[in-house]
């Protein structure tokens, strides 16, 4: 399934499954692309590993009602599914993301968000899931 090239400055987007809220991964983040020889409109091209950007390897906060005192998490992994957001592999052994069907995302409970007082009891779930999708505007730089 061909599907766009992701290269720096495209974006990606996680929706976690109710009822997690997570509201920083809900805003489009930027990507940045790691190829060291191939740039698409003058950006280095994204590849596997490339999906997660920095600021969500942190924790950040999210709460899951009925769990409403905020805890944290962060993202540990974003699988990609190959033909669908990846290319087969490069020859620097590293396949080419492109924008394609849904990812699932793996967010891991760093602190647990809480029921309110008197109770404050923790949410026991401590591996949330989500689906993640890229965003991009380029529809020149086709791969597939």
């Amino acid at each position: 399934m061909p599907g766009s090239i992701i290269k720096t400055g495209d974006m990606v987007v996680i929706t976690p499954e109710p009822p997690t809220l997570a509201p920083t991964l809900m805003i489009p983040t930027p990507l940045i692309g790691s190829s060291p020889d191939t740039l698409v409109m003058g950006m280095p091209i994204c590849l596997e590993g490339d999906q997660i950007p920095e600021e969500w390897r942190s924790p950040m906060p999210y709460t899951a009602p009925p769990f409403i005192i905020p805890g944290t998490l962060s993202v540990s992994e974003i699988i990609t599914v190959p033909g669908a957001n990846t290319t087969i592999i490069t020859k620097n052994g590293r396949p080419i993301l492109i924008e394609g069907g849904e990812m699932v995302a793996v967010l891991t409970v760093e602190k647990p968000a809480q029921l309110p007082p008197p109770v404050a009891t923790p949410d026991p779930l401590v591996v949330k899931a989500g689906t993640a999708t890229f965003i991009t505007e380029d529809f020149i730089v086709i791969a597939g």
